[in-house]
C-alpha cells in the first residue's frame, strides 16, 4: 500500500497534495457529467428509456465486478497507481464509444462496464488516498470536502453539455463533441491526480486476506442497504434526467443541475463536520428524508423553471448521504484494509444503480403501456422505497461504527479472527506516518 506524505499534517490536512487532488476530481465530474447527455446517444442510435436503462444498469456490473480487485489492488499497490491506471483506462473507453454504430450488439455494453470499471477505480482510489491521509477523527469531513468539488462539476458539465446540443435535432457533430470534450477532462484529472501523488511514500507489502473473510469481520451491516438505496436513488438523475425532461418537452437540463450543484455544495460545507460530531446514523436518516423529498418534489414538475424543486432536496440528500456512507462503512475496516473497506461501500452504490436503473427504465415503460403517466408512476415508487428503507434502518441499523466512530480498531481487534495476518511493523497509522523510517 501507498503510505501517505508527512505533509499532511494532522494540523492542516487541506495542503498543495489535497487540492490537487480536489481539482483531479473536479476535471473527472465535469467530464463525467458532460456524459449525461447519455440519453441522447441513445436515442440516436434508436433507443428509448428501457434501452438506456439497460446499458447503464449492465454497464454498473462493470463497477460492482471490479470493487473488490481494485480494493485487493489499492491495498497492496497503493491508490496513486490504480487513480492514475483507471483514468487512462476511463479515457480510452470514453473515445471508443464514437465507434457504436447499433445497440443490438454486445460493443456498447462492453465499453460502457469498461467505462464504469475505470470510474470506479478512480474514485475509489482517490477517496481512500484521502481516507488514509485524514487525520484521526476527519475521514467523513475530508471526504466530504473532496466530493464537494464533484458539485461544482454537476454545475458546469450539464451546462456544457446543453451547449453543444443546442438545437432541435441530435447530430453526430455533438455526439463526438460530447465524448471529445469528456475525454479532454479525464486527461486533465490524471495529469492532476499525477501531481497530487507523486510524493506518496511506500512501505513494504503485507499479506492480504481474502475478501470474504475482511467482510464477513468488519462489515457496516444496514448501511450497506443504504448503500444501495443511495445507488438507485441519488444517482438516478444522472441517467434519466434527461428522458424525463424530454417527456415534459424540456430541452434545458441545466436549470436543474445547477440548482443541484448549489444545493448540495452549500450543505456540503456548512454540514462537513456534521457526521464526525453527531453519528452517521443521524446524518444517514436526515439525507434519506431528503432523498424522499426529492422523488415527491418531482411529481408537480411541468415547466423547466420547477427543476431546481427536486434538485434541491436532491443536492441535500447527496451532501448528507455520500461522505456519511463512504466513511462510515470504509472506517468499520482497519486502516491497512482500507482500500477494501471503501470499495465495498461504492461497490453497494453500484449494486444500486444496476438493479435499480432498468427497474426504473422498466416502471416507465410498464406505466406507458398501461396508459398511465410513466415518469410519475416511477417517483412514487421509489418515494415509497426510500421511506421503507429509512424506516428499517432507523429500526435496526448500528448507532455508531468503525474507527471514528466507535471501537478504535474498527469492529473488533485484528485478533478477533485468527485467518487474519498480524499487524504489520510498518503499518500505516498516523504516528507512523509522521516518522521518518519504519521501526
Amino acid at each position: 500500500m501507498a503510505a501517505t506524505s508527512d505533509t499532511f499534517s494532522q494540523e492542516n490536512p487541506y495542503n498543495r497534495e489535497f487540492w490537487l487532488g480536489y481539482f483531479a476530481n473536479l476535471a473527472l465530474i465535469m467530464g463525467m457529467s458532460s456524459l449525461f447527455r447519455y440519453a441522447d446517444f441513445i436515442d440516436y442510435l434508436g433507443g428509448g428509456p428501457y434501452q438506456l436503462g439497460l446499458v447503464t444498469g449492465c454497464g454498473m456490473t462493470g463497477g460492482l465486478l471490479g470493487r473488490f480487485l481494485q480494493g485487493r489492488l489499492i491495498d497492496r499497490l497503493g491508490p496513486r497507481t490504480v487513480w492514475l491506471c483507471s483514468l487512462l483506462a476511463l479515457t480510452l473507453f470514453v473515445l471508443l464509444h464514437l465507434t457504436v454504430q447499433r445497440l443490438d450488439t454486445p460493443w456498447i455494453y462492453l465499453l460502457r462496464i469498461g467505462m464504469m470499471i475505470s470510474v470506479a477505480g478512480a474514485f475509489s482510489a482517490s477517496l481512500t488516498s484521502i481516507s488514509l491521509k485524514a487525520p484521526q477523527g476527519r475521514t467523513a469531513e475530508l471526504i466530504g470536502v473532496l466530493g464537494s468539488s464533484g458539485f461544482i462539476g454537476l454545475a458546469i458539465g450539464p451546462t456544457i453539455g446543453d451547449w453543444m446540443f443546442r438545437g432541435d435535432e441530435v447530430t453526430f457533430r455533438q455526439i463526438q463533441a460530447m465524448f471529445f470534450m469528456a475525454a479532454a477532462m479525464m486527461t486533465l484529472s490524471m495529469a492532476l491526480a499525477y501531481l497530487s501523488t507523486r510524493r506518496d511514500l511506500r512501505v513494504p507489502p503485507h499479506e492480504h486476506p481474502a475478501v470474504w473473510t475482511l467482510v464477513r469481520n468488519f462489515h457496516p451491516g444496514w448501511l450497506l442497504t443504504i448503500g444501495i438505496a443511495v445507488g438507485a436513488g441519488v444517482l438516478m438523475p444522472q441517467v434519466f434526467l434527461r428522458s424525463f425532461a424530454d417527456s415534459l418537452q424540456i430541452n434545458q437540463i441545466r436549470y436543474f443541475f445547477l440548482a443541484y450543484a448549489f444545493s448540495a455544495f452549500s450543505v456540503r460545507i456548512a454540514t462537513r463536520q456534521f457526521t464526525d460530531r453527531y453519528g452517521v446514523k443521524n446524518t444517514v436518516l436526515i439525507g434519506m428524508a431528503c432523498l424522499v423529498a426529492s422523488m415527491v418534489a418531482y411529481l408537480p414538475v411541468s415547466d423547466y423553471w420547477m427543476l431546481p424543486l427536486p434538485a434541491v432536496f436532491g443536492g441535500a440528500a447527496h451532501a448528507f448521504l455520500f461522505p456519511a456512507v463512504v466513511a462510515g462503512g470504509s472506517t468499520a475496516f482497519p486502516r491497512r484494509y482500507r482500500g477494501t473497506g471503501t470499495n465495498l461501500m461504492l461497490a453497494s452504490l453500484d449494486f444500486g444503480s444496476l438493479v435499480g436503473f432498468p427497474i426504473e427504465g422498466a416502471i416507465v415503460s410498464w406505466a406507458d403501456e398501461q396508459g398511465w403517466p410513466g415518469y410519475p408512476a416511477m417517483f412514487t415508487v421509489l418515494a415509497a422505497t426510500f421511506a421503507l428503507t429509512a424506516i428499517l434502518y432507523g429500526i435496526f441499523g448500528r448507532k455508531e461504527i468503525g474507527e471514528e466512530y466507535g471501537d478504535p480498531e474498527g469492529e473488533g481487534s485484528l485478533e478477533s479472527d485468527p485467518s487474519l495476518p498480524p499487524e504489520p511493523e510498518c503499518a500505516v497509522d498516523q504516528a507512523e506516518r509522521e516518522a521518518t523510517s519504519c521501526r
